[in-house]
């Protein structure tokens, strides 16, 4: 499953808000912060993601997850989504 809105993927969603994380220099010894995005899909479903970033000496490592939100409630993807 694909799911397109206005030339932009969930995947390419991910991938701003990570650059964006990115273009951010960090000068703490150590950081932690979180961030949700909601792509819209149709009128009543949108697509959730979650991307954390956590730093500390000098490094930083990144987590994402989504979900499809149907009505208010999410429903988590399939596997293999991507």
């Amino acid at each position: 499953m694909k799911v397109t809105v206005r030339g932009l993927t969930a995947a390419s969603a991910a991938a701003v808000l990570t650059a964006t994380a990115l273009m951010s220099p960090t000068t703490a010894a150590a950081a932690a912060n979180s961030a949700d995005a909601f792509v819209p899909v149709d009128e009543g479903t949108q697509i959730q993601i979650h991307v954390t970033a956590q730093c500390s000496g000098g490094a930083c490592t990144f987590n994402t997850a989504t979900n499809l939100v149907v009505g208010g409630n999410p429903v988590p993807l399939p596997p293999n989504t991507w």
